[in-house]
């Protein structure tokens, strides 16, 4: 769909009402931010031209697409999920904390969400985690630190696959 595409930004109309998990998972190296219409009744961008799967900022939801030349190099995300390929192949971060809204409201990162995310040197998962898909954090030649709490249900496979991480658990 957007493969190869050199854009610094796009911006999603409100007549959109689906977009493919893989829509913007790959070769769109100058990609800063995502801009969605406020109209559209499916999904939503914040200050971060982050793309979330949500109505508004109120509800619940789904980090669906991270640039991958936003200028952000740290983020702290109280989280749901995050979308299959969201942080695939995002150039300039380098630390990112997840957490839950609540214990009642655990949170799932799918699989290959941070796949191949080049910079990326920390991740600490806080709180509630109900899964972290399949590949989540392979091929990431830079992280060195993943924090995973001890309330964690259910681990995908191959997690850390070609990664030079050391983990701790809470």
């Amino acid at each position: 769909s957007f493969k190869g595409c050199q854009c610094k930004a796009v911006t999603i109309p409100a007549s959109v009402t689906h977009i493919d998990c893989e829509a913007f998972a790959y070769d769109m190296p100058n990609l800063e931010r995502y801009t969605v219409d406020v109209n559209n009744t499916q999904y939503s961008s914040d200050e971060n031209g982050i793309l979330y799967s949500a109505r508004t900022a109120d509800e619940y939801k789904t980090l669906f697409a991270y640039p991958k030349n936003a200028p952000a190099e740290s983020l702290s995300l109280t989280i749901v999920e995050i979308a299959p390929f969201a942080f695939t192949k995002v150039a300039n971060l380098k630390s990112i904390t997840l957490t839950s809204y609540s214990k009642q409201l655990s949170y799932n990162i799918d699989k290959y969400a941070f796949y191949n995310a080049t910079s990326l040197e920390s991740v600490a998962m806080e709180g509630y985690v109900n899964s972290i898909g399949d590949y989540a954090f392979a091929h990431c030649p830079s992280l060195q630190s993943a924090t995973i709490s001890d309330v964690v249900e259910q681990l995908g496979w191959e997690l850390f696959n070609n990664t030079p991480f050391t983990s701790s658990y809470k």
